[in-house]
């Protein structure tokens, strides 16, 4: 051997640039991932803030509230069931306000029905009464006929029952209007 070289390089600058890369890389994956925490904080927020309406929503129609609506203006399938909901609720409040105008028509029925028994009882019971009383007096008359008193005492026996179901008739109405 003739000799040898020794030569000597400063690690310095080479672990200096190691540092910085190790630096720059950590804060940019620490950006990074600020980043993606913020989008999918963006991203849930804009899924839940239009479930969570929808949900106070349906909440007041179950609760008898047919007025409530959801204010969802938008393109997607969250838009789509938001006017959906609306639609539902709207059907749902003109068949509630059909059934309560039918409901009310039904007592107004009833009560000119009631009215209606009490009228033609009253009217049917009145000459009912003047017939056995009539053929109460023809009965008492001695006319001497077998026929004549045949014919009072059927007349009698029909009043009768015929004032037996007008009676009837009323007792069933005074029974059904408590």
């Amino acid at each position: 051997p003739i000799g040898a070289v020794t030569a000597t390089i400063s690690l310095a600058p080479m672990e200096a640039l190691r540092r910085r890369i190790l630096v720059t890389s950590g804060v940019v994956t620490a950006l990074f991932m600020l980043m993606g925490a913020t989008a999918a904080f963006v991203v849930a927020r804009a899924l839940t803030r239009p479930l969570a309406t929808l949900a106070r929503a349906t909440e007041a129609v179950a609760a008898g509230d047919f007025s409530a609506r959801v204010d969802l203006r938008r393109d997607d399938e969250l838009g789509t069931v938001g006017a959906a909901f609306n639609v539902m609720a709207e059907s749902l409040a003109r068949s509630r306000s059909s059934l309560e105008g039918k409901l009310r028509e039904l007592e107004q029925a009833n009560h000119l029905k009631s009215e209606f028994l009490a009228t033609v009882s009253h009217e049917l019971r009145t000459p009912l009464n003047v017939i056995i009383g009539n053929a109460e007096m023809l009965d008492d008359a001695a006319l001497g006929t077998a026929e004549h008193a045949d014919l009072v005492a059927t007349v009698r026996r029909y009043a009768n029952l015929q004032l037996d179901l007008v009676t009837s008739v009323l007792d069933f109405e005074r029974l059904a209007a408590g």
